[in-house]
């Protein structure tokens, strides 16, 4: 049972890490075009939790 939980453990951590947030901060920054300049600088700032924002 116990090695049933290390990989149940691991397998949800997976899960996790690929299926981040990135690319998530164009549905959040919805007033930010994508070919704006600054877009990457955004997404980077908004993964390092740096800066939020408004779902409005």
């Amino acid at each position: 049972m116990e090695r049933f939980n290390k990989i149940l453990a691991v397998s949800s951590l997976t899960g996790v890490l690929l299926f981040s947030t990135t690319g998530v901060s164009a549905a959040i920054f919805k007033d930010v075009n994508e070919n704006f300049w600054g877009t990457n600088e955004i997404d980077f700032l908004f993964e390092e939790k740096i800066v939020g924002g408004y779902q409005n």
